[in-house]
């Protein structure tokens, strides 16, 4: 593909009068003439990897650009707004009753909404993004919209942005999962098989969910005839969710095999039981049928990624439709330093004995920075609690559903530090709302999780995923404070586990963030 180096500013008129950025000419160049399917773009926060991006989509007929998050798309949408924004039903109101939201909208082919294709503003929009060569969209109304209603797919190139959630976002749509209410009401019981791997377990998960699915489409034809007669907006509703769940329920009878996995946990804010079923690893047939199809060209940009070897696992690929290029950082290594204090090994072996060793030097870093607002990243309740038992009054944490209040409260009071065992994404703290960054624990995932202990303990592949996903957490809960080239943060790095993983394991870790590191 001939290549516009003009493309930026001739395209985009906020940048008419810019100039390119260390590597991302080369990035963009990179882009285009790769012969691979997916190229992976492993960039820091102020490479610039949305004029990347949209830069390799104007190079295309038609083309979308994923986020993660409602934060980026409409930091996308400002910047570039030549580009079109298309966001989920709940995003608009419904013209029918302005107490509702589109996605409560009554509208079903068994009850039209008269203004549907008249004064809706979701349908509207839609329309539009559709029509137009640049579309912003979120990772779940891609997924939803490409595989069920069938408008949103054929891109000649896709860009993902954050693509360091791809996985979870895949997960996440093809896994089956059942909320505590669903099993009440559908009254649905356990499967006879705990396990896939158990004798006949495939078989008698498959006859269980038909059962169930049965028993839903039993339902979905009552309330199919109280629609008829008009029903109630509640009744229509649940109508919409069950013919979710059946979908659900079709790609689980289509996809399982002995490497699913069942799971009984417990909802983090309700504390109800939810049901999950689940795949080891997405498979080539999973990620191909319900992802890859949608598009000729993939780009994954993210400031972390793992290792070829398991992007091709976690993604369903193989190693050789993938290519990799890395930039560096714009931001001074001196204004993002990452201290190693290894005073404490937060391990189980010994991790009673050195907690006090650990409180201790957080301590020390607090009083160090008394002045100005931090962030604690635990990783475990055990240490975010902890953490707050030492009675620092400086302290605020969060419990369940009420992190975005919290979090608030965080950046209004001077001097304050964020305690956090869930904050390594997401967290945009620029500035004086973040000078210093403390990680307690290496960020590992829990091997009490089923799917995490059958990765680890099934392969070396899955032992090796798990050093990977513990290093990209360290990276990307470290860059929650320099924002831009004039920001500084330092970030303190004080389980001993985390200087193991990085001495022996330096490849996991992307060269710009390495660049920063010594020990304190």
């Amino acid at each position: 593909m001939d290549f516009n180096p003009h493309i930026l500013t001739q395209r985009f008129s906020h940048f008419s009068q810019a100039q390119y950025r260390p590597g991302q000419l080369e990035a963009i160049r990179y882009i285009l003439t790769s012969p691979k399917p997916v190229t992976v773009l492993i960039a820091p926060t102020g490479s610039g990897k949305s004029i990347i991006g949209m830069c390799s989509m104007a190079h295309h007929p038609r083309a979308s650009y994923l986020c993660s998050s409602r934060q980026l798309q409409a930091q996308i949408t400002t910047d570039f707004p030549e580009a079109k924004l298309m966001m989920g039903r709940s995003n608009f109101q419904c013209d029918l009753n302005l107490h509702l939201t589109c996605a409560e909208c009554v509208h079903t082919k068994l009850s039209p909404c008269v203004l549907k294709h008249i004064t809706c503003e979701y349908e509207q929009q839609k329309q539009e993004v559709l029509k137009h060569p640049l579309q912003i969209l979120n990772y779940s109304y891609l997924l939803y919209e490409g595989n069920y209603v069938g408008k949103f797919s054929d891109y000649p190139l896709i860009i993902c942005d954050e693509a360091d959630t791809l996985e979870s976002k895949l997960a996440g749509f093809v896994n089956l999962t059942i909320p505590s209410s669903l099993l009440q009401r559908l009254n649905i019981t356990p499967p006879a098989r705990k396990t896939a791997t158990s004798k006949d377990g495939v078989s008698v998960w498959q006859a269980w969910a038909k059962k169930i699915k049965s028993v839903v489409e039993t339902e979905l034809a009552i309330l199919k005839a109280d629609i008829m007669e008009g029903a109630s907006e509640d009744t229509i509703k649940l109508f919409k969710r069950l013919e979710s769940f059946v979908g659900r329920l079709r790609i689980f009878l289509a996809h399982v095999d002995q490497t699913w996995l069942y799971q009984q946990l417990e909802s983090r804010y309700s504390h109800r039981p939810v049901w999950t079923f689940q795949p080891v690893w997405l498979t080539p047939a999973l990620t191909r049928e319900y992802f890859w199809r949608h598009g000729q060209k993939h780009v994954l940009m993210s400031a972390t990624m793992p290792p070829k070897p398991i992007l091709a696992q976690l993604l369903g690929l193989s190693s050789g439709d993938i290519d990799v290029i890395e930039i560096d950082s714009t931001f001074p290594a001196c204004n993002r330093p990452v201290l190693l204090k290894p005073v404490a090994d937060m391990s189980r072996r010994t991790f009673d004995t050195d907690l006090p060793h650990l409180l201790a030097e957080i301590a020390k870093i607090l009083t160090k920075h008394r002045h100005e607002r931090g962030v604690i990243h635990t990783k475990s309740w055990r240490i975010a609690e902890a953490v707050m038992g030492t009675g620092n009054p400086r302290l605020i944490t969060h419990q369940g559903q009420d992190k975005h209040e919290a979090l608030t409260r965080f950046k209004q009071q001077p001097s304050s530090v964020w305690v956090s065992p869930s904050s390594e994404r997401g967290l945009d703290l620029p500035d004086d709302q973040c000078r210093f960054i403390i990680i307690a624990k290496a960020p590992y995932e829990s091997l009490a999780d089923k799917l995490v202990s059958s990765r680890v303990y099934g392969s070396s592949l899955g032992k090796y995923w798990y050093k990977s996903a513990c290093a990209q957490d360290i990276v990307q809960a470290s860059g929650r404070g320099v924002r831009h080239e004039q920001d500084y943060c330092v970030t303190y790095l004080l389980d001993k586990q985390i200087e193991l993983l990085l001495t022996k394991h330096a490849g996991l870790f992307p060269r710009y963030w390495k660049q920063a590191v010594d020990y304190a």
